[in-house]
């Protein structure tokens, strides 16, 4: 015989698997109310993160043109004479070659230092104009571009250029023998920017043979 539906509960069945269902959708939205109300509370908190890291890392300044930084002028070599005798010093030169890439005409000069020895040394270096300026015979002159035998310009326009730069005045400070070897550093220095470093430093040796006879 079969059973009627109030016999078997068949209600009592649905009305509870509905509550489960409500319990489950009623847990669920109380989840995602949670979670809406700890984003909203944590919000303001990350907006601070961010205003803190702005003020530890400001931002970077724009990016600046190679003439702003110093780079528009390029020195590729910077040569004098290996070997020369002293008769031809003053009609020889120290080579430079490179590439202007500044809106300005260039305008170098050439500075030196002479290089420690063991022995006392025989010749000297001079600066070009170290007896027309008082200034000239201190440290300073290496800043000051009139003690010099400045050029400018050295290249007009944009390019490849090359500049036969006078070596500076050498004079004899003792005996000398009948071969003598100079060490000295050559700087190549901006003229309008005596005050920053050498655009370039070669140090070299350089043999002189005193075929002056005099001793």
């Amino acid at each position: 015989m079969s059973m009627t539906e109030k016999e078997t509960g068949l209600p009592q069945k649905k009305s509870g698997l509905l509550e489960r269902l409500t319990g489950k959708i009623k847990l669920i939205t109380g989840l995602i109310v949670a979670t809406t109300a700890a984003v909203l509370a944590i919000g303001p908190g990350i907006d601070a993160v961010k205003n803190l890291r702005g003020k530890l890392q400001p931002e970077l300044p724009a990016a600046t043109t190679p003439e702003a930084q110093g780079s528009c002028v390029r020195i590729d070599e910077v040569k004098s004479p290996e070997a020369i005798a002293y008769s031809d010093w003053d009609d020889s030169h120290i080579s430079v070659t490179g590439r202007n890439d500044c809106n300005r005409e260039l305008g170098l000069y050439v500075t030196f230092a002479h290089r420690v020895s063991a022995e006392p040394p025989r010749l000297m270096l001079r600066r070009p104009h170290d007896e027309d300026y008082p200034e000239c015979t201190g440290a300073a002159a290496m800043g000051l571009p009139k003690c010099w035998d400045a050029q400018k310009p050295v290249a007009i326009g944009q390019g490849p250029w090359r500049w036969e730069a006078p070596l500076p005045p050498l004079s004899k400070i003792g005996e000398t023998r009948s071969t003598e070897v100079l060490g000295v550093t050559w700087d190549v220095r901006d003229l309008d920017a005596p005050d920053k470093a050498p655009l370039a430093t070669t140090s070299v040796r350089i043999k002189i043979v005193d075929d002056t006879g005099a001793r």
